[in-house]
């Protein structure tokens, strides 16, 4: 085989297409791992992962200011406070199928999950999608972080405060706790 011929079939390949099932492999096992799994902390690096991966879908759609979004807000700052939290609560020692209360209800968990799913695929196959495509015609990022720092501003900052006084106020409520313990 000749060298030329080679990179003639590298060109036929649709690299969009395997980098689109390489993510999404990705993310249904980190997101099957996060239900699976037995320990509560791993399950939380599983879910951050899953966020990742999730941003990884957004930028193959280019939709890149949501896929920066969900890094930052989700893979950055949601996992933070949940490892944060799971960190104070639990009792990394124990099993979490020991403290759940859903472990219980596995078997009926699971039926309903695979009449949910048959459900939505039967909806998926029978939907009739017009998709059509467009040109991308909103490109300025910058128009939206002036409707959040002119005519928004004053919600955006009620929710940044009220977000930290929730976040003050956990830490106070699980301090405590473990002080009465």
């Amino acid at each position: 085989m000749s060298l030329s011929l080679i990179l003639s079939y590298f060109e036929m390949i649709n690299w969009h297409t395997i980098a689109f099932y390489i993510i999404s492999i990705f993310l249904i096992s980190s997101a099957v791992y996060v239900v699976l799994t037995g320990n509560i902390v791993r399950s939380v690096i599983a879910l951050i992962f899953t966020f990742l991966m999730t941003a990884g879908i957004y930028f193959l759609l280019q939709a890149e200011f949501i896929a920066v979004v969900q890094m930052l807000i989700y893979a950055g700052a949601i996992s933070v406070l949940i490892v944060f939290s799971v960190m104070l609560i639990t009792d990394r020692d124990k099993n979490i199928n020991e403290t759940s209360p859903f472990s219980h209800n596995l078997f009926f968990g699971s039926i309903a999950s695979g009449l949910f799913y048959l459900a939505v695929s039967i909806t998926v196959h029978n939907t009739s999608w017009n998709v059509t495509l467009k040109n991308k015609e909103f490109t300025d990022i910058s128009l939206i972080a002036r409707g959040f720092l002119t005519e928004n501003v004053i919600a955006f900052e009620l929710a940044a405060v009220l977000l930290l006084v929730a976040l003050a106020a956990a830490i106070f409520i699980i301090k405590e706790v473990k002080d009465d313990n």
